[in-house]
């Protein structure tokens, strides 16, 4: 369509920070919610929004503060409804995951994030997952 799309955090009624997806509509001259409300869990705290137009589809990765650890998360909006893809990306299911950045190569969706690791001195490891 041309037009903008952006990820953002917010906080819902109760407090939680979700997930939300907007598109600048041109004609009617405003911000449109894709969706209707939050894309993630919203038992959840949500943040570090990526967004990504991947062969036709849209693509966001977040990061959801799930139990005890930060777990990456990626959605697909079919062009109805938002939808998760698969369980949490994380390279270790205990340890947090943050900073995921999802990107187009050569149409694949391909989803990066950080997880501690590597030993002293070391920021941590970075993983890259494919989306299929």
């Amino acid at each position: 369509s041309g037009d903008p799309w952006v990820a953002l955090t917010d906080d819902d009624l109760a407090g939680r920070r979700g997930i939300y997806v907007e598109r600048f509509d041109r004609v009617a001259g405003d911000w449109i919610l894709v969706g209707g409300g939050a894309i993630s869990d919203p038992a959840y705290d949500t943040d570090q929004p990526s967004i990504a137009f991947v062969d036709g589809s849209v693509y966001v990765a977040y990061v959801s503060d799930v139990g005890p650890t930060s777990q990456v998360f990626v959605s697909r909006w079919n062009g109805f409804r938002w939808q998760r893809l698969g369980p949490a990306l994380n390279q270790a299911a205990a340890v947090d995951a943050a900073m995921p950045y999802v990107a187009d190569v050569a149409g694949t969706a391909m989803v990066a994030f950080r997880e501690p690791g590597g030993g002293p001195g070391t920021s941590g490891l970075i993983y890259v997952r494919a989306l299929r």
